[in-house]
């Protein structure tokens, strides 16, 4: 039976030296599921989930998890929080398991009967059981993500939080790190910051776009993109016409195809001669909503298509 998780964050404030404000006023809903957090590089996904994680206190506002004060009961939390963060060392010759047992320890799993039961049960649903005896040190890049996962799923967390867990990862490594995040996301949180677009609107039913520490959107990733809906138009043009669509349309894209340049650009009908209309995605709306801002300086939770 799946039991229901809540995570409610509210206007919570974080600064840094200088006043500089790694996060102004978040305020965000969660329950069961994957949660993504997206945003550009300094955008406080990273202080965000530390403040979650316990790992930094707030300023003001608050964060509270199944009733539980996260600043206020720091211990309690940590004990139902898995976390992985973006890169975690290890000792160079301890092999998987007992890096295991040494870190259930930690988390409180003090029974070796029952640390063995689900050190065992980790392993097997990581597909690193032939592994146990080998140093994590050794192991691949993906092989050493999933033991990242095992390791943040000891104790039986209610809320797992994943720093960038794709980065670096071959798409066969990818494919099995999205099928074993997917496997656990029912029963409990899990929040998946990430910078890969594609990441979230594969696995993530609810997500939020940060930016300069604020939330700039937050709900479904196809709320996202529907305000695109018909407005999308694509082209090869050659690369001096570049300037000429950027000054009158939102350019959301351009890449090199065969020694031409296709663009994705906003536009009520056909910019030119050759324009087809094109099907939105995650990272064309994620690209115009942060656009929009750049331009207005408004914080838009649902963005609009002028």
């Amino acid at each position: 039976m799946t039991h229901p998780q809540h995570l409610l964050i509210q206007q919570v404030c974080k600064s840094y030296s200088g006043n500089q404000k790694a996060l102004d006023n978040i305020s965000l809903e969660l329950n069961n599921g994957m949660f993504g957090l997206l945003g550009p590089n300094g955008a406080g996904k990273s202080s965000l989930m530390r403040s979650i994680a316990t790992l930094q206190s707030i300023d003001s506002g608050s964060i509270v998890f199944n009733g539980k004060d996260v600043c206020q009961e720091p211990d309690a939390i940590r004990r139902i929080l898995g976390y992985l963060p973006q890169e975690f060392g290890v000792y160079p010759k301890v092999s998987a398991e007992k890096l295991l047992h040494y870190l259930a320890v930690l988390k409180g799993v003090r029974d070796h009967r029952q640390r063995q039961r689900q050190i065992d049960d980790l392993l097997a649903r990581t597909h690193l059981s032939q592994y146990r005896h080998q140093p994590v040190a050794e192991y691949s890049g993906g092989m050493r993500q999933r033991f990242g996962i095992a390791q943040a799923l000891l104790g039986d967390p209610k809320m797992l939080i994943v720093d960038e867990p794709t980065a670096g990862l071959d798409p066969q490594e990818c494919h099995s790190l999205h099928h074993l995040l997917c496997d656990i996301a029912q029963s409990m949180i899990i929040i998946f910051s990430t910078h890969i677009v594609k990441d979230i609107q594969d696995l993530c039913s609810n997500m939020a776009v940060l930016e300069r520490g604020k939330v700039r959107f937050a709900g479904a990733p196809k709320t996202l993109i529907e305000p695109l809906a018909n407005q999308l138009w694509q082209a090869d043009i050659s690369p001096q016409q570049i300037p000429v669509f950027q000054q009158q349309f939102p350019l959301l894209s351009s890449r090199f195809i065969g020694g031409r340049c296709q663009v994705r650009v906003v536009a009520p009908q056909a910019p030119a001669p050759g324009f087809i209309q094109a099907a939105a995605d995650l990272q064309d709306g994620y690209f115009y909503l942060l656009q929009q801002h750049q331009q207005s300086g408004l914080d838009l939770r649902q963005p609009q298509v002028a």
